[in-house]
């Protein structure tokens, strides 16, 4: 549907007659409308190409053909359609926002911030354009002109949710986290059922060390949003982080029976199994972490350090320990000051006293000239 020449795509919910209740999949809009005045998204390609050729200079046909083309990810073909309509009239800014979203996309930046140029000096009042270009600005890591842009958004439109949302994202990739959660908490005052706002507020909160609050906010997300392995991975983080393994574990097993071959989510349960004093279980995590992703170095160094170190003397390989920990070395190419701290460290615990010295003095070497901390055990710290 066309509503002010904004695309909107609804979900029938209701029928009465001649008349379908309506809401908007992307904000929120709702109503009754005649059914003669919609066009099923099935039928859109055929409806607007009809459209096109009864009246080739029509934008509003080409745009939304665009559109739809998009959403099935025939890209050229979406291109060619929005390149059609200005060329019939330049002067839609409406237009440059809808190929701009297109162009951000395909990470093409440039164009995307060309295009949302163009339709603000077009529409200098559109909230919209300015929450998109701030977007592109954020990709970009250019951080404060993307907040500009959001506060200009939200200036022209003070109720506008996803200007804060975007902002609060911001505010968080400048480690910001009180203003990221501030700016989440109006998206929630605005629209309290987005899974997606509780999960980035629940990550500044854990990011804080608020390791309570995050779980809170994960565990609504999940309320929300349903089965998300993503989630279950940061709550199971900050159950571990606030010292709760069991709970840890239980979330990294939802995780993984989402996505099984996920070496990183066994390597996080593997921690908190070695926390938990399931050696054999972390161990076995490990292991399979390692046939996953053979070039994981972390999960080597930690492998290692139960090898190496164990309270259970069956599971203790002093030598696998070393070659396991010289194996994270070699992936870093030599040059992490974790990974040599590690090795230095297992070589203590293996009675290496002289290999220990030496790899730990040059884990030194390499953390002065970084300016970074050695590592001498894998941990849920963020």
């Amino acid at each position: 549907m066309d509503r002010g020449r904004v695309i909107h795509i609804y979900r029938v919910e209701q029928v009465k007659g001649p008349w379908l209740w309506i809401r908007s999949e992307s904000n929120g809009f709702r109503g009754w409308a005649l059914a003669d005045r919609v066009v099923p998204v099935e039928d859109g390609i055929a409806f607007f190409s009809n459209q096109i050729q009864a009246n080739p200079r029509d934008v509003f046909s080409h745009t939304m053909r665009a559109l739809l083309w998009q959403d099935r990810r025939e890209i050229d073909r979406a291109l060619a359609d929005f390149d059609a309509a200005l060329q019939i009239d330049p002067d839609e800014g409406w237009v440059f926002n809808d190929r701009g979203i297109l162009h951000f996309e395909r990470n093409d930046y440039e164009k995307a911030l060309a295009d949302f140029d163009a339709a603000l000096r077009l529409e200098p009042t559109n909230a919209n354009v300015y929450n998109n270009r701030g977007s592109v600005r954020r990709a970009m890591k250019l951080y404060d002109v993307a907040i500009g842009d959001f506060n200009e958004a939200i200036r022209l439109n003070p109720k506008y949710e996803y200007a804060y949302f975007n902002r609060g994202l911001a505010w968080a990739d400048k480690k910001e986290y009180d203003r990221a959660i501030a700016d989440f908490n109006e998206v929630v005052r605005l629209d309290a059922t987005d899974p997606l706002t509780y999960y980035h507020r629940g990550l500044a909160w854990g990011s804080k060390n608020e390791h309570v609050r995050a779980i809170e906010d994960f565990t609504k997300a999940l309320k929300l949003g349903g089965t998300m392995a993503f989630v279950y991975v940061d709550r199971g983080r900050e159950r571990a982080a606030n010292k709760d393994y069991p709970g840890a574990i239980r979330d990294f097993d939802r995780a993984l029976r989402l996505d099984p071959t996920n070496a990183r989510v066994l390597y996080w349960r593997g921690l908190a199994r070695l926390e938990n004093k399931e050696f054999d279980k972390a161990l076995a995590d490990y292991e399979r972490a390692i046939r996953i992703d053979p070039g994981f170095d972390e999960v080597y160094l930690s492998r290692a350090w139960i090898l190496a170190s164990c309270p259970n003397a069956q599971l203790r390989d002093p030598q696998k320990a070393v070659e396991s920990a010289t194996r994270a070395c070699e992936l870093t190419h030599w040059h992490a000051a974790h990974d040599i701290g590690g090795l230095a460290a297992v070589y203590a615990e293996t009675g290496n006293v002289a290999a220990a010295l030496k790899w730990h003095s040059k884990a030194i070497e390499l953390m002065t000239a970084s300016g970074g901390p050695v590592a001498q055990q894998a941990s849920f710290n963020h």
